[in-house]
């Protein structure tokens, strides 16, 4: 896609954030702001929820930085890429400095928003999708007891061989 100049990749240094200080105070002083203003400019998701999200993450003892700095260089990737922007936000350049690799995502979106740049979904290989059937209802089959009637044979009905007794040996122990 390349549009005005836009290409693929982002238009701007990971380190150009003082080319527009107020968006990158923005990002310095709550870089989970500026991500949320990101995925909802995008259509990506919402602004509170993405940066409570981000911030409750922070709260986490000893890894939570982590997951958030991984949790918001995914956002930026995903929001981006409704923009055709497919070069990544690293987990690493989030770490290193976040409000650098935000500010600059904020800025590449608004210099695509106001090029006019139409939104796109994001390209991905989808699976087919299961065909779904309409449930239908279990019925268990019903046991079928077959008793066959036997007459019951009396000593006297018995033949005269079964009614013999059978020597029973005896063994020492």
């Amino acid at each position: 896609m390349a549009v005005a100049g836009f290409t693929n990749m982002y238009s701007e240094e990971l380190f150009d954030c003082c080319k527009d200080p107020k968006v990158f105070a923005c990002a310095f002083f709550c870089t989970p702001c500026i991500v949320g203003e990101i995925v909802a400019g995008s259509k990506q998701g919402d602004c509170f929820g993405t940066a409570a999200c981000l911030v409750a993450y922070n709260l986490i003892p000893y890894i939570g930085g982590c997951i958030s700095a991984g949790q918001q260089a995914t956002f930026i990737n995903k929001a981006m890429a409704v923009y055709g922007v497919t070069e990544e936000t690293s987990c690493l350049a989030m770490v290193g400095c976040g409000p650098c690799a935000a500010s600059r995502a904020a800025r590449e979106q608004s210099a695509r928003q106001k090029a006019g740049i139409v939104m796109q979904q994001p390209q991905m290989m989808m699976m087919a999708q299961p065909q779904m059937q309409q449930p239908q209802p279990m019925t268990m089959a019903q046991p079928q007891i077959v008793m066959q009637q036997q007459p019951i044979q009396t000593q006297q009905q018995m033949a005269p061989q079964q009614m013999k007794a059978q020597p029973v040996q005896m063994t020492s122990i």
